[in-house]
């Protein structure tokens, strides 16, 4: 039971939580649907990939361009909000249609009362 006990009591590192979720090109749409077209040392390592691919060091350089934008911390605390935000953007993802289903019943609704 103790080694259950401090299994529990650790936390997960959300970058390692980042990681294990988004390979390196779902994070990179990620981070320009968010801010923009700001990760050119990112967009660089990505274009130089050519057979040769090591995620590791992706993930280090976003980390780094991240950090040196002081965007880390507040990216880290809101992803997974800008990951909704990025889907329910898209129009072929099912929390797109679920949203322009939810205003559709509300404006049904508002039109009969």
């Amino acid at each position: 039971m103790k080694h259950l006990k401090q299994f529990e009591s650790l936390e997960k590192n959300p970058w390692t939580t980042i990681q294990e979720s988004f390979d390196v090109f779902q994070l990179y749409e990620l981070l320009i649907f968010k801010y923009g077209k700001i990760f050119t040392d990112t967009k660089e390592a990505i274009d130089e990939y050519d057979g040769d691919y090591n995620p590791d060091h992706i993930y280090e350089i976003i980390e780094y361009e991240l950090k040196s934008k002081n965007l880390w911390e507040e990216f880290l605390e809101n992803y997974q909000e800008y990951e909704i935000e990025k889907d329910e953007a898209d129009p072929f993802h099912w929390r797109n249609r679920l949203k322009k289903q939810e205003e559709l019943e509300k404006n049904f609704r508002s039109n009969w009362d």
